[in-house]
């Protein structure tokens, strides 16, 4: 029985169960890179758990290994996409994994994207800069 500073009894105190989720959400699918003007948009579809707080985006900076013991950038549900700016040119692979609301993270290693980025493409208007600038692109055959 509960009893309180002032004597009182109470013969059905209150009781409190709870829960603590430790499953990891399912994975997304579909992942997908595709070249944009500043770099590489990243794109997915949900996954089917209803718990999903957050995906979390890996990559391999070039390596060919994904290093998915540091996110490179973190998307709140409901967004599904990300545009990352690489301006280097190389083969890239970026691996998305799912949070739950609890802080589950799944540990998939097959929901991965690669992309092939070569050839930029760089305009300068040289009507407007000084003739230095025009002789400096001159001089790169530009």
């Amino acid at each position: 029985m509960a009893k309180d500073s002032a004597g009182n009894e109470d013969p059905t105190p209150s009781t409190r169960s709870f829960t603590v989720d430790t499953s990891p959400p399912l994975p997304g699918a579909n992942f997908r890179a595709v070249s944009t003007s500043i770099g590489v948009k990243l794109d997915w579809s949900h996954s089917s758990s209803s718990d999903i707080n957050s995906y979390r985006l890996y990559w391999d900076n070039g390596t060919g290994t994904i290093n998915y013991s540091a996110p490179f950038a973190t998307v709140n549900y409901p967004r599904n996409s990300f545009t990352a700016s690489i301006q280097r040119e190389g083969t890239y692979r970026f691996g998305v994994r799912a949070l739950d609301r609890a802080g589950n993270e799944e540990k998939n290693l097959n929901v991965v994207a690669t992309i092939a980025i070569s050839g930029f493409n760089v305009t300068a208007n040289l009507a407007a800069q000084s003739t230095t600038a025009a002789k400096m692109f001159q001089s790169l055959g530009r």
